[in-house]
């Protein structure tokens, strides 16, 4: 509550707190006691357990719901969470937010957000980090339950924000196909790896001094990029990542196949910067 203060005394108008897992938890408790907290981002938020034993509480969040006075409220609940069981906790939570005076954003099991970590992928920040930044940060946010629409315009720039920037010495060719053994290949992609949720972009870049090569960016919690030697064969391109792992891209499907020998992953790409 002190930090709290000190943002106020700062000039903050509005403290949002954010938090997973049992940083969720905390996140909800810190707004249920204090009047200065303007919203609050519960990721996968920790539950209690019951009589001291084993059992997952899960109308530990419920409660605190129902008891909330925040003027932004998100709540992510993603399906298939084995830490809490694979407990459907939407409906739950549908239920505590019947009646409330403000408004909130619940992404839970109907959404595409699989797993404990869901909410801390790149997947979820391409997907759903422009709604969520659009609901907490509007001025009229109205009562009720807000709803996520998929929107690619927004995703595509999401993705352009969160990529590593490419170097001035780089150019992607996007109007003019580059040629390579007589094949064309042009343009500048990204996608999701899954089941990762990893966001990645490739493209045939044009570097100065160097000629032709792959470029390949990454985004999930880290940013890494970089330029590979590649070859191409039946129409499709390939290329090594040092020690982690190869890609090949053909047509419009980039695979991603780890050194360390786990499953290999997919993304469908889509275009970015006009491809």
């Amino acid at each position: 509550m002190d930090e709290i203060t000190a943002r106020r005394r700062e000039g903050y108008a509005r403290v949002i707190l954010a938090g997973q897992s049992f940083g969720g938890y905390i996140a909800l408790d810190a707004a249920e006691s204090s009047k200065d907290i303007y919203g609050v981002v519960a990721m996968a938020p920790g539950v209690t357990t019951r009589g001291g034993g084993s059992r997952f509480d899960a109308g530990t969040t419920e409660r605190t719901l129902g008891r909330l006075s925040v003027e932004r409220q998100v709540l992510i609940l993603p399906r298939d969470d084995q830490l809490f069981n694979s407990v459907a906790r939407g409906p739950g939570a549908v239920a505590a937010l019947v009646g409330r005076a403000g408004s909130s954003l619940l992404l839970d099991e109907r959404y595409d957000i699989v797993g404990h970590g869901a909410g801390t992928t790149g997947k979820f920040a391409i997907k759903y980090g422009p709604c969520l930044v659009q609901y907490v940060a509007r001025l009229e946010a109205g009562k009720g339950s807000v709803h996520c629409q998929e929107n690619e315009a927004l995703q595509e720039r999401a993705a352009k924000d969160l990529l590593p920037r490419l170097p001035n010495t780089v150019r992607i060719s996007v109007a003019e196909a580059t040629q390579i053994e007589g094949k064309p290949i042009r343009g500048h992609w990204y996608g999701i790896l899954e089941p990762s949720g990893e966001v990645v972009s490739y493209g045939i870049a044009a570097v100065d001094g160097v000629g032709p090569r792959a470029m390949f960016r990454s985004f999930s919690g880290w940013r890494r990029g970089g330029l590979y030697d590649f070859s191409v064969s039946e129409g499709a391109v390939t290329f090594q990542l040092s020690d982690r792992g190869s890609v090949m891209v053909k047509e419009r499907t980039l695979t991603w196949t780890p050194a360390d020998g786990r499953s290999p992953q997919t993304a469908k790409l889509l275009p970015l910067d006009g491809s």
